[in-house]
This record gives C-alpha cells, structure tokens and sequence, in this order.
C-alpha cells in the first residue's frame, strides 16, 4: 500500500478543498498504489450511459466484517447479473457508514480490485475519522481513464465531523464553433472543459441540531454544482429527511430527485393517476429504512436519495440490498441484515449539446 502525498488544500465557495488521489490495484505488485487523477484528453462522449448505486452499511451493528462482505457480494452479483449486463464496468459505487477498521473487507475484495478504482483504502484520507466512519466512491476502471479530481469539503457545519465527497469525471470537449475555428482559436480549448460532478453524501443524523445542520450541508454543495464548467451534477447518499426543512429543500435548490421524477413516469406509463410528493413519501415501495429491523423511534422512510442538476436525466431507478442477510448468522426470526438501509441504482444518461 502507498502512502498518499499531501496535495495543498484550497479553498471554493468558502469551504476548504482536499483535494486527493486515487487508488488502483496493482496485481504485480499486489497493493493498492494511489495516483493523481490524468483523464485522457478525449474526455468521456456525452452518449456513455452510467448508474449509480449508493449504499449506507450500517456501521453501529455487529458483525461488521460478514456484513461488508455480504453487501459486496451482493453488489458484484447485482451489476453483473443478466439483467445489468453493463452494469459492472459503468456503475460507480457510494458507500456510507464505513466503518474505518474495516477497509480491508472492501480493499480485498476480488470484484473491487478486478474492476474499480477506490477514493480511499484508509481514514487517513477522510478530512475526518474522529466518528470511526466515513464515505468512500468506487469507480469503474472504465471510467476512471476519465477521472479529473477527487476532492473532500467539510460540511460548513457537523456535530458529527461529515463532509461531501466529490469527483469529476472529464467530458468531451464542446466542439468549437464556426468563428473559433475561422479565427484559429484552438487555444480556447481549455474554456472548452466540462465535467460530470459526483458527490456522495451522508448528511447529518437525528433530530435537534441536526435538523439545522441538514439544510446547510445540502446547501454547501450547490455552488460547486452551479460552477459554469459542470455540465451535469449529481448527489447521493443517506440524505436522512426527518426534519421539519427536508422534503422541500431539494427542489427549491434546483435539484430534481431521480425517484420521484422516475416514479411519476412509471405510473404515467401504466395509466395510473398522478402521484403527489406525499403519496411517494408514504408509499412503501419508496422507502429506504425502517425494515431491517421495524424501527421503534422513526417511522420508515425515503432516507436515501439521488438529486440531479443540469444536463442529466434518469433512465431507471430502483432499490438494492433488500432482505439481504448474512447466511451464516441469525435465523427466520433474527437475522443479520448486510445493513439497516435498502439502497439505490440508479442508471442515468447525459443530455446533448444543443449548442454543438
């Protein structure tokens, strides 16, 4: 394993910018070996398709390293299963609630190293480990040749020490127009650059102060996703709506939610009647959390959730890791959940340029 160099810290929309490296699995050597991101120039075409599956493995429960592994396995049969068939080398992958004592279950894991590359294989990387868990993204070895930055901000404000992690995956350049080209303006090639930017969340838990600390942290994200080189922006992860400014906060950020947007299409489709915010907060079929097990002090709900802003849109959607159980513990009546969240996959395409 090498050791990640410092990369100096800077600081956007009044937030510090960790910058980091990337980790990939070096078979010769067998190690993880970490590296500046390099996309190829070509960047990644607009017509790429790609998903997301955000996960929050429950990191308060015992058996922590059955679990991980369990919810790996679960993961690798799912995005190479016949139905996902493309899945595995297009699908990026949001964890939360790593525990950080367990990064080797993850780190070893043959369908990890074989087939992505990893923000992180340590708490030394995260802005903090004072919690004893953090988010990690995985990404494809298919698109990681397109992997521009990695980067971690603090939440402006977290009792629990979270923070937003970001990469930007390189798009193809925005050809130049008729009078740049006629003008031979091939050095504005570098205005040229847009990005796809990921960011994978787990927003503050509980009641009280965390239901002022929520907002901001959402709010935190959206200067960094309104950056007039970001062609498309996406948020995922654990966003826990249990306050009273959660459920509209989203679209009145600008954000479209991928499950509702999805959900009304859907029903749009079959005939049925049109579906209000409230019937999908309080449909069953949306929610997250509050199975495995009932939860006696919170009511189930839509805790994880996938925001889009810009030039995306959402192909499918749906939930992930229901019912999963670790086969060698528990029984029919108390079993060992790989995690207390179900999650989400998402797969999503980019929309064209007009202006090209």
């Amino acid at each position: 394993m090498t050791t990640p160099h410092a990369i100096p810290s800077q600081s956007r929309h009044g937030l510090p910018v960790e910058h980091k490296q990337i980790y990939s699995f070096n078979t010769k050597d067998n190690q993880w070996l970490a590296a500046d991101p390099s996309p190829s120039e070509e960047g990644m075409p607009l017509s790429t398709k790609f998903g997301i599956a955000t996960w929050n493995i429950d990191f308060m429960r015992q058996h922590h390293e059955l679990r991980y592994k369990t919810a790996f396995d679960y993961l690798q049969k799912t995005l190479t299963s016949a139905d996902h068939d493309d899945h595995a080398t297009t699908t990026i992958i949001f964890i939360q609630e790593l525990e950080q004592d367990f990064f080797p279950v993850i780190t070893g894991h043959s369908f990890v190293r074989d087939c992505y590359n990893i923000t992180d294989i340590s708490s030394e990387t995260w802005c903090s480990s004072s919690s004893g868990y953090g988010t990690i993204t995985l990404i494809p070895k298919s698109l990681s040749k397109y992997l521009a930055a990695v980067f971690r901000t603090p939440f402006p404000l977290s009792t629990m020490g979270r923070d937003a992690l970001y990469i930007d995956l390189l798009l193809q350049h925005r050809p130049l127009n008729d009078n740049q080209q006629k003008n031979g303006s091939q050095d504005e090639a570098g205005d040229q650059r847009r990005y796809l930017r990921l960011v994978n969340v787990h927003l503050e838990s509980l009641r009280g102060q965390a239901d002022i600390e929520r907002p901001m942290q959402l709010v935190s994200t959206v200067p960094f996703l309104d950056e007039t080189n970001v062609y498309a922006g996406i948020v995922a992860g654990d966003m826990n709506p249990i306050g009273p400014y959660d459920a509209a906060l989203p679209e009145q950020l600008g954000f479209t939610d991928a499950w509702v947007l999805n959900k009304r299409r859907r029903k749009e489709d079959e005939g049925a009647s049109y579906m209000t915010d409230v019937d999908i907060e309080q449909d069953a079929e949306s929610h997250t959390w509050g199975y495995q097990p009932m939860s006696r002090r919170y009511p189930p709900n839509r805790m994880d959730k996938v925001l889009m802003k810009g030039n995306v849109d959402v192909d499918s959607i749906d939930r992930i890791g229901v019912d999963v159980r670790v086969k060698w513990l528990g029984n029919k009546e108390t079993p060992v959940w790989a995690s207390d969240h179900y999650g989400l996959l998402a797969t999503f395409r980019l929309r064209g340029d007009e202006s090209s």
